[in-house]
């Protein structure tokens, strides 16, 4: 599953290039694009095997998670309709990851913290 959350990643990385954000808000999103920001997947169970799981970080803020889904909208609206029928959909599970935020994430990547009730924009 390990190379789906690696496509992941390079669908944001993409994404971001494409976003009419500022250059201060691309750094600020670019800075937590790696793998320990990225929710963990697994494969459906019985008929449900075409989803991949989403098993969402605890202890990730919602400002992370309307940027994350912002830059996977964007890339899903700027791909080609070859390399959207390879992508598997989504679905979110009802636990959570037991993966702990990264030592040194940005307070307003984790949730209850200080910095996560700022205001945010997305200004496309």
């Amino acid at each position: 599953m390990m190379a789906s959350l690696f496509q992941k990643l390079a669908n944001r990385k993409a994404a971001l290039q494409l976003s009419k954000w500022n250059d201060k808000k691309k750094e600020k999103v670019q800075s937590i694009l790696n793998i320990e920001y990225i929710s963990s997947e697994e494969d459906g169970e019985g008929d449900d095997v075409t989803k991949l799981m989403i098993i969402p970080l605890e202890w990730e803020s919602d400002k992370l998670r309307r940027y994350k889904a912002h830059l996977d909208k964007l890339y899903l609206e700027n791909t080609t309709r070859h390399a959207l029928v390879q992508l598997k959909r989504r679905k979110r599970k009802d636990s959570v990851s037991s993966r702990k935020a990264p030592e040194n994430a940005p307070s307003w990547t984790v949730r209850n913290s200080v910095d996560e009730t700022d205001e945010y924009t997305f200004n496309e």
